[in-house]
């Protein structure tokens, strides 16, 4: 297969994944690995600290997340809020090294905190694996929603010729729950 019919199989691919994980959301959420290359032997994986079935955090939560993979690779994480805001996650200031070893679980945040932020509703943490070099496409953080990024990282990636991975984790964000002052 050429580059076209690979990009095409992602692209069918992602629309298929999506459309599950939007029917599936409301009885619980999933994670997923999405790697249109079968020949890759690259393969990464991202869960929070309540697991992948059913997280669900309450704005000024802490979140916790870890993940892993099967190859050394560069690792980044997005966080596409429920109003459709991209942001990088990893790598950032306090973790700038994003470079991971095979088959090692490692945490994101180490040494600092994540809080659990409105907007409120569902929340998705893309990770993507790169096993040559880095993902720096600072344009990726203007895109607007989950689609878009990864329709435009696909096609960057596949235009690169980089051997990658993902995986995709949906978490819900809750409203805080209310303080109640007994006198």
């Amino acid at each position: 297969m050429d580059v076209r019919s690979w990009r095409g199989l992602a692209v069918v691919l992602i629309i298929v994944v999506l459309s599950a994980v939007g029917a599936s959301a409301e009885s619980g959420t999933k994670s997923l690995i999405i790697n249109p290359n079968p020949k890759s032997d690259l393969q990464v994986r991202l869960w929070t600290d309540k697991g992948t079935s059913d997280p669900s955090y309450r704005v000024g939560e802490n979140v916790q997340l870890y993940f892993e993979v099967s190859e050394n690779a560069y690792v980044t994480i997005f966080d596409i809020n429920a109003a459709g805001k991209v942001t990088k996650l990893f790598p950032n200031s306090h973790q700038p090294d994003n470079y991971a070893r095979k088959n090692r679980i490692y945490r994101v945040p180490d040494k600092y905190d994540i809080i659990a932020a409105p907007p409120t509703g569902e929340e998705n943490l893309l990770i993507v694996a790169t096993r040559n070099k880095p993902i720096d496409y600072p344009e990726l953080l203007r895109e607007n929603g989950l689609e878009r990024l990864l329709s435009r990282l696909q096609r960057r990636l596949s235009l690169s010729g980089e051997d990658w991975a993902m995986d995709l984790c949906l978490l819900r964000i809750e409203p805080a729950r209310r303080q109640t002052i007994t006198y």
